[in-house]
């Protein structure tokens, strides 16, 4: 209802109880202090005074039994005196105002039933019904409230764990978190998407793999790239059978790098008017090996539907004069070939050998040496009829006639080849 007046100072407020002494001993307590302190509460004091009887507004002038209902302690703030409401405000209930005399409300008291009170729209209109248009909707333990369509509270049940608060059709809601949950424990780790997009952790691969793709899903892997044949200062990578990666080893002063038998090789230089080709061993090789093992630098690869023939010539020498070396040559596959060899192993001695493409591998035979502090010669011929579909590579070899005695084909040792059709 609608307050049409403020009572007077000299009004008391209208009830039937006594007043707390506690409360006059508080008053005369405060007015002490403010004497020590030299803070003017003297128009507070008399407007509280009077509220509480005080004909002249002086805390002596507060009689005993005046008769006050006191719904508020009196407290101190900001050096102003004031009451306070202590009393539930529940919903229908009627309170008075209680006002200093500047208008200001300073507490409320409820109504008392059988104070001679009558409330409506002209008897006492310092009395206004309070409605609590907000009850408690709370319930249970971690519990919200927030506004229904027509804004009044409702409850919001606390969520589940996990979940986070967000806007679900324009209302406050709990819901499962739609953002990127972590995969990762360990340093490095990555994050790629696994069934459904959903995110999973790729550990960190070894040292040297590469990130890559294998059968449709991301992984680390060892790279899959050219493998490095090179060895020597100057060496240069041609492709073979296949295109695979191989060593072609620095020429000598003045060669050219030329096409023979179809791949890049080092010539001399004049416009191709020799025919050969020749390789020249630029390190000693050596071996305690008695089965055979392919001379580094020094191999021949068939071209289809030609004929080429190879030379070679070899510094050998044994560790030992009761050690034979046995140089020697793997074939390729090819339609036909032959072999033939030449071993000196002292001045006047020489010892022939010859084979075929049928026999299969070939090696001279075992002779003594007449020394070991000099090289002693070697010649082999090899004439290749390639065929239509030659593979593999004529490698020359070396071998030991006894396991563990050291052999050698010394460096400056060649061979040369060429094409006759």
């Amino acid at each position: 209802m609608t307050v049409n007046s403020i009572p007077q100072p000299q009004q008391p407020i209208a009830g039937g109880q006594c007043i707390d002494p506690t409360w006059y001993r508080w008053l005369r307590e405060r007015d002490r202090e403010a004497r020590e302190t030299g803070t003017d509460l003297a128009a507070e004091t008399e407007a509280i005074a009077r509220k509480l009887g005080s004909p002249d507004g002086t805390i002596d002038g507060i009689p005993e039994s005046v008769g006050m209902s006191v719904a508020a302690p009196i407290t101190l703030t900001d050096g102003r005196l004031s009451l306070a409401p202590v009393v539930a405000v529940t919903d229908g209930a009627l309170f008075g105002i209680s006002t200093d005399q500047w208008g200001r409300v300073i507490g409320l008291r409820p109504v008392v039933a059988g104070d001679g009170i009558t409330i409506d729209d002209t008897a006492d209109p310092e009395q206004i019904e309070v409605i609590n248009d907000n009850p408690n909707v709370l319930t249970t333990l971690g519990d919200l409230i927030r506004a229904d369509a027509s804004g009044d509270p409702e409850r919001l049940p606390i969520g589940t764990n996990g979940q986070v608060l967000t806007v679900v059709s324009g209302e406050p809601e709990w819901a499962t978190s739609t953002a990127l949950s972590n995969p990762m424990t360990t340093a490095e780790d990555l994050i790629k998407g696994g069934t459904a997009g959903a995110p999973t952790r790729l550990p960190v691969g070894s040292n040297g793999q590469v990130l890559t793709v294998t059968s449709g899903a991301v992984g680390w892997a060892s790279p899959s790239g050219l493998t490095n044949p090179m060895t020597t200062l100057g060496d240069i990578i041609t492709g073979d059978t296949g295109g695979t990666p191989k060593r072609l080893g620095v020429g000598t002063a003045g060669q050219v790098l030329t096409v023979v038998l179809g791949e890049p090789a080092w010539a001399s230089a004049g416009g191709g008017s020799d025919p050969w080709t020749y390789v020249v061993l630029t390190s000693d090789f050596s071996t305690t090996a008695n089965t055979p093992s392919n001379i580094t630098g020094l191999s021949v690869s068939p071209v289809a539907n030609k004929v080429i023939v190879i030379e070679a010539h070899f510094l050998t020498r044994s560790f030992a004069t009761t050690t034979g070396v046995r140089p020697g040559i793997s074939w390729p596959t090819i339609d036909d070939g032959v072999v033939q060899s030449l071993n000196g192993n002292a001045s006047t001695a020489n010892v022939e050998a010859n084979s075929n493409v049928t026999a299969g591998a070939f090696f001279n035979s075992s002779v003594a040496t007449a020394n070991t502090t000099a090289s002693w010669p070697f010649w082999l011929w090899v004439t290749m009829v390639c065929g239509a579909s030659p593979s593999g590579t004529l490698n020359f070899t070396l071998q030991s006639e006894i396991s563990g005695s050291n052999v050698t084909v010394k460096a400056g040792s060649w061979i040369r080849y060429r094409t006759i059709n």
